[in-house]
């Protein structure tokens, strides 16, 4: 199965014959076919757990025509006209980015974005027929709900039920039968829409032989989404992307430098937001950190061994060492939280997702308002996600 594994080739975002990414599954489809001749030769399924649930993921691609990991699904509502701004030369939108929860509580969700009203939606954690949301697409139902013209939605896991792992029946909220990722919903045209997968450092979820790829068995890896947003007479470049929580800080510095390979000839203003995962807060910290140059003030000693420090939170060290030397600024304060881990809230809780911005050569953004959302809105019983919203109204000059 090692062998079958090899021949996969990576799926890539297709291009339509509209010059649109469509999902085209070749790659599973070669991959079904060797294990179904495998199958027939021997009679067994392939030996490793990891080999068994790849195949199932590739089966269930299949069968619901699912794009894969990495691999995207554009639509455009014709019927709805492109928004105007008031002033084209010097537009202003409002921007929300949002880790949903997989969509649990999409009608909570809905009924707080209709309030909010945002022009451009960047999502993360959104399920498409995965049984624990009821088999739903969340994301159109989202555009349909709101009036978006423009969404793109790109897989980041396809979620395998698997009966034969105990800790994967524990949890009715981690069944899937589907696969969850990001979205970007807009009212202004999304232009050259693609996304790339991120290294994996660190943890393979793939792997389903020991938590938490045991817990939810899976296939996939983490993804960012890249599109150029015309707003007005103005164009700005959008990365939304989720970095993977349990890497540790070295996996996500991986992953951040490459969203910074993939802008960096960018010459519009840029925004990068999701969740980012910067989770090491008050006893997090006592970790050790050896792979960026005074990463936490003093990361070494004077002998160049790694030290350990406690006490900084993990947000402060982003926006310091990384975010402000690649030239961003955050809508949002690197101290405002926006993720309680439940049901200790009061014990954990951290700057977990981010909202950032850049100018760039041939326009700069004047912040206008920016907040972080509540939990849930009066009258809730229960949050809208574990995560809270990120809110922003700029001017594009």
């Amino acid at each position: 199965m090692s062998e079958l594994r090899e021949k996969l080739e990576e799926q890539n975002i297709q291009m339509g014959p509209d010059g649109l990414p469509d999902y085209k599954a070749s790659s599973a489809d070669q991959f079904l076919a060797e294990i179904e001749a495998e199958l027939k030769a021997t009679g067994e399924m392939p030996a490793t757990i990891k080999d068994q649930i790849q195949a199932k993921a590739l089966a269930l691609l299949k069968e619901k025509n699912l794009p894969d990991s990495g691999d995207s699904k554009f639509w455009v509502d014709n019927s709805i006209a492109d928004k105007t701004p008031e002033n084209p030369d010097k537009p202003e939108f409002k921007i929300m980015s949002w880790n949903l929860e997989r969509g649990l509580r999409v009608e909570d969700q809905i009924k707080y974005l209709q309030e909010q009203d945002p022009d451009v939606l960047c999502v993360q954690e959104i399920d498409w027929d995965c049984d624990r949301t009821g088999n739903r697409n969340i994301t159109l139902e989202m555009a349909k709900a709101l009036g978006y013209k423009y969404i793109l939605y790109t897989t980041e896991f396809v979620e395998v039920n698997d009966e034969t792992i105990k800790e994967a029946r524990k949890n009715p909220n981690t069944h899937g039968g589907g696969v969850h990722g990001q979205a970007i919903l807009s009212r202004y045209p999304l232009q050259d829409p693609k996304a790339f997968k991120l290294t994996n450092a660190w943890h393979d979820w793939e792997d389903a032989s020991k938590k938490p790829g045991r817990e939810e068995p899976r296939r996939g890896q983490r993804v960012a989404q890249m599109t150029d947003i015309q707003i007005g007479n103005k164009t700005i470049t959008v990365v939304n992307t989720h970095f993977e929580n349990h890497g540790g800080l070295t996996g996500r510095l991986v992953q951040w430098d490459e969203v910074k390979k993939r802008i960096a000839n960018s010459k519009n203003p840029v925004m990068v937001m999701g969740d980012l995962n910067t989770t090491g807060h008050g006893v997090a910290n006592l970790v050790q950190h050896d792979n960026r140059k005074d990463l936490w003030r003093k990361m070494r000693d004077e002998s160049g061994k790694p030290i350990k420090r406690f006490g900084e939170e993990e947000g402060a060290v982003w926006m310091r060492d990384e975010f402000e030397p690649a030239g961003f600024k955050t809508a949002q304060s690197p101290d405002q939280i926006s993720y309680r881990l439940p049901p200790a809230k009061f014990a954990y809780d951290g700057k977990l997702d981010w909202m950032l911005y850049r100018d760039g050569q041939v326009g700069k953004f004047n912040l206008k308002e920016s907040t972080t959302g509540p939990d849930r809105m009066p009258g809730m019983e229960k949050d809208m996600s574990d995560h809270r919203p990120l809110i922003a109204k700029l001017e594009i000059e």
